[in-house]
């Protein structure tokens, strides 16, 4: 499932025919998302398999953060009932939603794994980002961003600094040290 406010994977899924044979072709449903998304609505849109999307680019952005606000709460009350499946959650631009109810939907025993995207971590704060356990940091300019990374990926001052595009950081629970690696 993705939280998608700028409308940036609503072709996802959509192959062309150059596209037909490639590994990452998959059945996905997009849905608009509005302020009165049902709990049924959500759940009929979780399947193994298939990528579900919220797109919300056509919300202004205080409908954004209600309507994804309302859909982190229902995800996380019919996970907790066991009427879905557990499922990936990629939540786009996190850091413009409630960080409580990001942090609800973190918990370890919900079976949500989360993939938390920021272009500012410092706005998502500690109490997220010290719950993610692996952490890829890409090219950061603002010098709150900055200073804020340097806390949580350890002994990798420079290399955040040296970051070019493409480049990124992999630090977390599962890797000795941070490495760095080079995405074409």
């Amino acid at each position: 499932m993705v939280l998608d406010p700028n409308g940036e994977y609503s072709t996802i899924g959509n192959s062309t025919s150059r596209e037909k044979n490639s590994s990452f072709n998959f059945q996905a449903s997009i849905l608009r998302a509005n302020e009165n998304v049902s709990e049924d609505a959500v759940a009929k849109k979780i399947r193994a398999g298939q990528v579900a999307v919220f797109a919300a680019d056509d919300l202004s952005f205080d409908e954004k953060r209600s309507c994804y606000t309302n859909i982190l709460n229902l995800l996380v009350k019919s996970r907790r009932a066991k009427t879905i499946p557990p499922f990936l959650l990629v939540v786009e631009d996190a850091e413009n939603l409630p960080l409580p109810a990001i942090q609800e939907a973190m918990g370890s025993k919900n079976g949500i794994a989360i993939i938390v995207v920021s272009s500012h971590p410092a706005a998502l704060g500690g109490k997220v980002l010290t719950n993610v356990g692996n952490q890829m940091v890409g090219r950061i300019m603002e010098p709150e961003d900055l200073a804020f990374l340097k806390n949580i990926v350890e002994g990798s001052d420079e290399q955040l600094q040296a970051l070019r595009v493409g480049e990124w950081v992999i630090n977390g629970i599962n890797v000795a040290r941070p490495i760095k690696v080079h995405v074409r």
